[in-house]
């Protein structure tokens, strides 16, 4: 049978938890089955068909909803929700297709805000969200399976894939994991098609802290864009893997590009690398042999960069340096070496940032 919710739920409450959604005595709203067992309230086969003519349909071939029910603030909640077999409205030239969406164990703030999204709520042009604290936003799991779209883009039919985008375990304070996998867009422009694909992105132990400072703003004691240009530990590792441009003639190929984030011992390290990023011609077309013949010129079937950088950041010391190899190189062609020493960043970056917020705030 289905899980059932963790947290335990009246049949009336789950029912203001679903009016609360919206998804009670809306008219644009229908569905085949409708069952609530164990807490949890799954819908089978919903359509949503709007009165209002530009506003776009869709369908669900499955709809979970856990414990949905209102807290004492007046705000949603529920403990999960699931949706399969996502399909918009088949009339038109856009067409949106996504296998699943899925939001595990949400926080108090992240169900708040998925719920004013479900309910039409968030659309109010004065809408805020309902909680400040990032860690409100926490939840187990969060991510989508499969996405297919196409649309049209100045006449031109765009398609976009997504094989699965999924986030783990977000505390409020770090995020466990983010991976995206096998995303890709095609212009079919009849003259000059653009493909662009990306294997894999990946990041671990992602922080928080420069969106909190963003919500605090000046209260944290420094201005908030200063925070952000401080060095700190915002993340684990991050990859980006198998980028494939494809574009006017030339073509791009990337293997990887890597970075990690330590501390240790009073010392923030951190280390990129790109091992090759290939940039040749797409032969066989008028702009591709144009590039080729440019890059023939130069005594080059192709550009093979590499690179790598590692810089130190001393807590105690408030000082910045580079270690180890630092270099951009163009295979056969050049390499350019660089290193850096400087202190007081922190004084630095806090003036720097509070120049730059002026600025803005007068540009406003």
């Amino acid at each position: 049978g289905r899980e059932s919710a963790p947290t335990e739920v009246t049949l009336s409450q789950a029912e203001d938890g679903l009016a609360a959604l919206n998804l009670v005595a809306n008219e644009a709203l229908s569905w085949e089955e409708q069952s609530f067992e164990d807490g949890v309230y799954t819908f089978t086969n919903l359509t949503y068909a709007p009165a209002d003519a530009e506003e776009r349909g869709f369908t669900i071939e499955e709809l979970v909803i856990a414990a949905p029910r209102v807290t004492e603030a007046g705000h949603v909640a529920f403990d999960r929700l699931h949706a399969t077999g996502i399909a918009g409205d088949a009339e038109g030239p856009d067409q949106v297709q996504i296998a699943r969406v899925y939001i595990d164990a949400p926080g108090p703030g992240l169900a708040a805000l998925i719920g004013d999204v479900i309910s039409g709520r968030a659309d109010a042009e004065d809408y805020t969200a309902p909680f400040q604290d990032i860690a409100a936003y926490s939840f187990e799991g969060l991510g989508v399976d499969s996405v297919s779209m196409t649309t049209v883009e100045d006449e031109t039919p765009l398609q976009l894939r997504l094989g699965a985008l999924a986030m783990d375990s977000f505390d409020g304070e770090t995020l466990s994991s983010f991976v995206m996998d096998d995303f890709a867009a095609f212009s079919q422009d009849a003259t000059q098609p653009v493909r662009f694909s990306l294997d894999e992105v990946r990041a671990e132990g992602l922080k928080a802290g420069l969106v909190q400072a963003l919500f605090e703003g000046g209260e944290s004691g420094m201005d908030p864009m200063s925070d952000m240009l401080l060095p700190v530990n915002l993340y684990s590792s991050v990859a980006l893997r198998g980028l494939n441009v494809d574009a006017d003639g030339v073509v791009v190929t990337m293997e990887e590009l890597t970075g990690t984030s330590r501390e240790r011992g009073g010392e923030l390290v951190q280390v990129s690398e790109m091992p090759l990023l290939r940039v040749a011609a797409r032969e066989g077309t008028q702009a591709g042999d144009q590039v080729a013949g440019a890059l023939e010129m130069l005594g080059y079937e192709a550009f093979d960069f590499s690179m790598r950088g590692e810089s130190v950041y001393d807590t105690e010391a408030d000082r910045m340096y580079t270690r180890g190899e630092n270099y951009l190189r163009l295979e056969d062609g050049f390499e350019i070496r660089f290193d850096q020493d400087f202190s007081g960043i922190e004084a630095y970056m806090e003036r720097y940032g509070a120049a730059m917020a002026d600025m803005f705030d007068q540009t406003e």
